[in-house]
């Protein structure tokens, strides 16, 4: 194809014949020739709407194989672009491959507020559904946000509100975190930590997310004290004061 379109056809015919064996190769794996042929896709792309759209391919390469290098350079070219004249939705898709980036990397607070912007706006169906970015959203805003903010970003956000429920104890972490019901909160809590166990992007941060979520709990509990037993609030959590106390 790209031989007979350099030599019978026009410069968009070559460059879609560059784009095809770019695709063909990422779905073989191979991550140097992809690369090698998107670069070479780009040199025959004018339109910055088209370069954009490449990059976002390199971006997905990038997460797949969770090559924080390649995501950096390629976040700043994206960055770049849209400064030349990228579009609102282009615009839009970009925060919410930072935020992925970003939440892999653990930058938490970061990514909920980019995930956050996006919401009423998500388009990026190619990298995610629309129940696994809320699932994200829920769960960086939970363990970053002040309580106003949270109730008003993500608890009462009807975009939010649409889709929780249909997200295995999601709904109930969530509500049950923010009436205050912490016995609730854990129960539900050890179902969500088995998914982020399992989830490509938090897997590596497993530890420390069961552990920023219990201090976020345990903070709000003891904001309500002068002080308190170990006892009283072992009861609150449904939990043993051994473990409570360690």
């Amino acid at each position: 194809r790209i031989k007979d379109a350099e030599e019978n056809l026009g410069e968009t015919e070559v460059r879609e014949a560059y784009l095809a064996k770019a695709e063909f190769f990422k779905r073989l794996g191979d991550r140097e020739k992809t690369l090698e042929l998107y670069e070479a896709t780009e040199k025959k792309t004018v339109a910055v709407g088209q370069k954009m759209d490449l990059v976002f391919s390199i971006l997905r390469l990038g997460l797949f194989y969770l090559d924080f290098d390649l995501l950096a350079k390629n976040l700043q070219k994206q960055k770049n672009l849209l400064n030349e004249g990228g579009d609102w939705e282009r615009k839009n898709r970009l925060k919410v491959y930072e935020a992925v980036t970003l939440m892999a990397t653990r930058n938490f607070k970061q990514a909920a507020e980019l995930l956050l912007e996006s919401i009423a706006t998500f388009t990026t169906n190619e990298l995610m559904s629309y129940n696994t970015f809320v699932f994200y959203t829920v769960l960086t805003a939970l363990t970053s946000l002040d309580r106003p903010v949270l109730k008003a970003k993500v608890v009462d956000a009807p975009e939010v509100l649409a889709v929780i429920k249909e997200i295995p104890k999601l709904s109930e972490l969530l509500h049950s975190f923010y009436n205050c019901d912490y016995g609730e909160f854990f129960r539900a809590f050890a179902e969500v930590s088995d998914a982020v166990k399992d989830d490509r992007y938090l897997h590596a941060h497993y530890r420390y997310f069961m552990r920023e979520a219990r201090i976020v709990a345990y903070t709000q509990f003891l904001e309500s004290y002068k002080s308190v037993t170990l006892q009283s609030m072992a009861q609150a959590f449904g939990i043993s004061e051994e473990l409570l106390d360690t």
